[in-house]
Formats: C-alpha cells, structure tokens, sequence
C-alpha cells in the first residue's frame, strides 16, 4: 500500500475528526496548509527513473546502471560526456533494433525520451517536444517524468506560461512523492470553509521555491 495514494475523502475524514476532537476538548487547534517544491525531478520515489535523462540535469548514472542491453549504457555515458549527438544515435539505433518481448514497453519508452532529451540538447526544441507529446499518449508511460521534460524545454523557448501549466501537471501526476498534491489541497481548502473558526497557517504565504532542500523538506 506504501505505493497507493490516500483517496481525498480519507484524509479530509481524518483531518476533520482531528478537529472536532478539539473542538471538543476546547484544545487549540492550528491547521497548517503545507506546500512542496514543484521544481524537484519528479518520479523519484518510483523504479527505473534512474534510467531516464531529465533535460536540465546531467547525471552521472552510466556506471550504476544494470541493464542487459549494454548499447544504452554506452549512449548514457555520451550523454554525460555531453556528446548528444552521440547519445542520440546510439538511442536511435536501439529503438530501430531491440526485442520489445524481452525489454518490456517501457523500454521503448525510456528510449523515446532520452533521444528526444539528447535532441534537446542540440537545440532541436520542436521536435523534442514533439516527440515527449506522442509518448504521452502511450499506455502506463511515466508521465510526470514526460510533463517534467516539457515544462523544462518550454522554459528553455521562454514559454513561461505553457513551463507553469506543464510543471503543475508533472507535480500533480507525480504519486511516488511525498508532495502535497492538488485533491488533497482542495480537500483543506474545502475544511477551511466548513471550520471558519481555526487557525490556519499558509505555507504557501511564507515559504518561497528557493528555501526548499529537496522536494518537501524546507
């Protein structure tokens, strides 16, 4: 169960049952709305992102990789060495020969991403995105990893407005996160409303992105 989510209405229950019990013993009660760090990489928390280029960051993974097919590894290690058009081939070669039987389809879908991350870096933006944008159609496709590289390539094209609306997508889909997502934000706000008489500390008022040393922990 460690890898489900809470529904909204447990913890709305939860929370609400905490703030009757003190009502009850007339005991103080501060309700504290937390925030996360919606630009920390997401999908940590889950298997196999070590395997996936997060346009921005440069890793240095190669090594720690444990992977049949040794071609990915020599295309990580170009990667590293900021040879992406290199690692770009080297992807490239793999998706048009490898057994789909034998690696699964997430194999595919590592590959897709991090061509479209080495294209990235030759400032082939367009077709980056492009490529990240079909991948999402795909079944069971790590999407908070997919919407992550998107908002950070919009970014780069100075898109600030489509970087907001795809990072908050990235966060929201990101489940294998200890980050407070947007149902469970909703489900405070709603608690609020029915409990006007609490005290209520808004993190988001206090805390900037910058004060933040991973993805919760300020």
């Amino acid at each position: 169960m460690l890898e489900k989510s809470e529904r909204p209405e447990d913890y709305a229950y939860n929370i609400q049952r905490i703030i009757d019990v003190c009502k009850k013993s007339n005991t103080n009660l501060i309700l504290v709305k937390p925030i996360a760090n919606k630009k920390f990489p997401p999908g940590l928390g889950k298997g196999n992102f070590i395997f996936y280029h997060y346009f921005g960051l440069n890793d240095k993974s190669s090594s720690a990789l444990e992977i049949k097919d040794r071609r990915f590894v020599d295309g990580y290690k170009f990667f590293e060495e900021g040879k992406y058009k290199e690692a770009s081939e080297v992807y490239s070669s793999i998706l048009a020969d490898f057994d789909v039987n034998t690696c699964g389809n997430e194999y595919t879908q590592v590959l897709i991403n991090n061509y479209a991350i080495a294209q990235a870096n030759l400032y082939a933006f367009d077709e980056a995105i492009y490529l990240l944008k079909i991948l999402l159609k795909e079944n069971n496709v790590r999407s908070e990893i997919i919407y992550y590289n998107i908002a950070q390539l919009s970014l780069k094209k100075g898109d600030t407005e489509a970087f907001k609306f795809y990072i908050e997508k990235s966060y929201d889909l990101d489940s294998s996160m200890y980050r407070i997502r947007k149902p469970y934000r909703e489900a405070l706000d709603t608690l609020i409303k029915k409990n006007p008489n609490i005290n209520v500390i808004d993190l988001y008022k206090l805390c900037p992105e910058n004060v933040f040393l991973d993805h919760c922990h300020l």
